[in-house]
């Protein structure tokens, strides 16, 4: 038998159905007090989730992450729950997960009455829990709350593995309401200054907003989503609203929009049907926040943009996953290599990861040593240039 002196990381979840301080008691106990309560008079009430939010990515085998946590906001106060939620957590926005510590982000406790009711609960304020920055599970655990096994309790320790095209299905095209949810953010995050700063993009001719002498504004903007780029063309009609056409439907679009905690929130009346979302933007990628969990759409370059790009980062060169330490190099410079060829074993997390050659080619560099701490994105190894013919 074994007997673990210290509390575990899920007794939130004992505290909600019973009612106790396990924290609280453990002072007492080390205080020389007596326990308040023995094992007759503990009565359990209701049912208790706790979800840990993690920095990693379940579709790339819950590869852990780290890095900076640009954004991170809730949608919800826990106060407001009478003690049914809880969030327990260390990092706030702006902090850096690190490659020295488990990438938990929070612990996040809900009670209910019964197990649907708490899971119904752990699902909602799962989807307000706003984080970019780095790849989390978030939209995993709102999958497993959708399932209807899991919500049978029918789980067992190959869960997962049993039920992996249900929790991973095949990713089809954006539905038309969160394109036209991304273009109207997309359009309003150009003109409107959001966490205190300038706008987007700083054109003293956007700050005219929609009015146009004796025609309509209208603009097509594209959303990269799961590889495929899609075309929604916005037409302003006056007053936030707008046509949108995209994937072949037009629909009529009413839109408000506000600014809170560095997002802007959007209030969408798509014919007829009320969405509400949150977004913001981090680099090329805008992360729109809705009920159905977070999509993310990349927004391409124009082209003289991606040449410029590709010019001076060096595309197709391996970079590093995530932040780590430089175990093996694989290869040398004037090595010839195929795509898919080991370059560099780096680790991180205590795991190992390959990295493998991302095209075919000869190296020209190997920029670190052994035994380098390195950021992530960094380049690894460069390729010499190919030679016309």
């Amino acid at each position: 038998m074994e007997m673990n002196t210290r509390l575990q990381v899920e007794h939130p979840v004992t505290e909600m159905i019973t009612g106790t301080d396990l924290v609280a008691w453990q002072l007492k106990v080390a205080a020389g007090e007596r326990l308040p309560l023995l094992q007759n008079d503990l009565r359990i009430r209701g049912h208790s989730f706790e979800a840990r939010v993690y920095a990693e990515n379940p579709e790339d085998n819950f590869m852990p992450g780290a890095g900076p946590l640009t954004h991170l906001s809730l949608d919800f106060d826990p106060a407001s729950f009478d003690g049914t939620v809880r969030v327990e957590t260390g990092v706030r926005q702006g902090d850096q997960v690190s490659v020295h510590y488990d990438p938990m982000i929070a612990k996040l406790v809900v009670w209910g009455e019964d197990r649907s009711s708490a899971l119904r609960k752990l699902r909602s304020v799962l989807t307000g829990y706003h984080i970019s920055g780095l790849s989390t599970n978030i939209n995993f655990l709102t999958s497993l709350c959708d399932n209807a096994s899991f919500q049978s309790a029918h789980v067992h320790t190959d869960f997962i593995k049993e039920h992996i095209t249900e929790l991973f299905p095949a990713k089809g095209p954006p539905t038309p309401e969160a394109l036209v949810q991304a273009a109207v953010a997309l359009h309003f995050l150009k003109i409107l200054p959001v966490d205190g700063g300038a706008a987007l993009f700083a054109d003293p001719f956007d700050s005219v907003k929609n009015w146009r002498m004796n025609y309509s504004f209208a603009e097509t903007t594209q959303l990269s989503a799961n590889g495929k780029v899609y075309d929604v063309a916005l037409t302003s009609t006056g007053d936030g609203k707008f046509r949108v056409q995209c994937l072949g439907k037009e629909l009529v679009v009413e839109v408000s929009t506000d600014v809170n905690d560095g997002m802007l929130v959007t209030h969408a009346c798509i014919d007829g049907r009320m969405l509400k979302s949150k977004s913001v933007m981090e680099d090329s990628k805008l992360h729109l926040f809705q009920q159905d969990g977070c999509v993310t759409f990349e927004v391409p370059a124009l082209k003289y943009e991606s040449l410029l790009a590709t010019k001076e980062t060096g595309a197709d060169e391996a970079r590093a996953p995530m932040p780590g330490v430089i175990e093996k190099i694989m290869v040398q410079p004037g090595q010839e290599v195929k795509q898919g060829d080991p370059l560099v074993v780096m680790i991180a997390m205590k795991m190992e990861y390959v990295i493998k050659a991302p095209k075919s080619g000869i190296i020209k560099k190997v920029a670190f040593k052994t035994g380098v701490n390195v950021p992530k994105g960094s380049q690894l190894v460069y390729y010499e240039e190919p030679t016309s013919s």
